[in-house]
């Protein structure tokens, strides 16, 4: 989508920004995936034993990331529970 645009502008993407577009469109593939209610993880994992192990290993420190980030003070709550008064 937003590479189209740019092809019609002439535009060259900067590494930054393509590698921050592939990081955005895999989450929300990632989000797609498990907001299907018939997912099942077995094809998600069958792909990515079959990876290279640093690759693996570099999924699993992304998804370790994630895990940080969610029991973080950060991401106590989102935008539906802004005006909950249990939450500051």
């Amino acid at each position: 989508m937003i590479f189209e645009e740019m092809e019609e502008l002439k535009y060259k993407p900067t590494w930054q920004e393509i590698r921050e577009q592939s990081g955005k469109d895999a989450a929300h593939k990632l989000a797609h995936l498990v907001n299907n209610c018939s997912h099942t993880s077995d094809a998600f994992i069958g792909e990515l034993k079959v990876e290279h192990r640093t690759l693996q290993q570099s999924v699993t420190r992304l998804m370790l990331e994630w895990l940080e980030y969610v029991g973080s003070d950060e991401y106590r709550y989102d935008a539906r529970n802004h005006r909950n008064p249990v939450y500051p």
